[in-house]
């Protein structure tokens, strides 16, 4: 959260082997979406800013940490931990542009009951393929949908993905 890149790729290559050498699996599960989500943040030692691309490299290596995660969540059987893993897997694919991959994913995700805590956000992702993907109007539906799963809720994190990629749906459709 500081963009210290350096201190938290540390941070979470130790928090991986001491949850390895302890024998806690969803620890090392949760350390290895850590080690994923650096990976896809950091590129050289500086941050992505708006309008650098990301390198293939980073998210591919991103990929493989992320799918081993989920491998590990769908042995331990933990659907709450399993719908975060899913989750970041189809938001890094989306990343490398592999839509139909990310697409699936996430549907899987919206008709799973028990991945109701990551509905919102992958309403969010959802609607960030479509987008780019030139559809608008499915974009902004998915919007749509993402905000009444996020009202009531303290989630402004979440709330503020939505109205960023509303303005980009917005753009799109004409209307600024």
């Amino acid at each position: 959260r500081t963009f210290d890149w350096e201190r938290g790729r540390t941070a979470f290559a130790a928090a991986l082997d001491l949850a390895r050498a302890g024998g806690d699996t969803e620890l090392v599960a949760m350390a290895l979406m850590g080690l994923a989500g650096m990976q896809e943040e950091e590129q050289d030692g500086a941050t992505r800013g708006p309008g650098v691309p990301e390198s293939p490299a980073h998210a591919r290596r991103a990929l493989a940490l992320q799918q081993e995660a989920v491998r590990l969540a769908v042995g331990l059987g933990d659907t709450y931990l399993l719908a975060y893993c899913r989750l970041n897997e189809a938001s890094i694919l989306h990343s490398l542009a592999e839509y139909a991959s990310a697409e699936r994913i996430l549907l899987r995700i919206l008709d799973d009951p028990s991945a109701e805590a990551v509905h919102g956000t992958a309403f969010i992702v959802l609607g960030q393929i479509h987008l780019d993907r030139g559809d608008a109007g499915a974009a902004l539906d998915l919007c749509t949908r993402a905000l009444r799963r996020l009202e009531g809720g303290n989630r402004l994190y979440q709330q503020v993905c939505v109205e960023e990629l509303l303005v980009g749906v917005h753009e799109a459709l004409g209307d600024h």
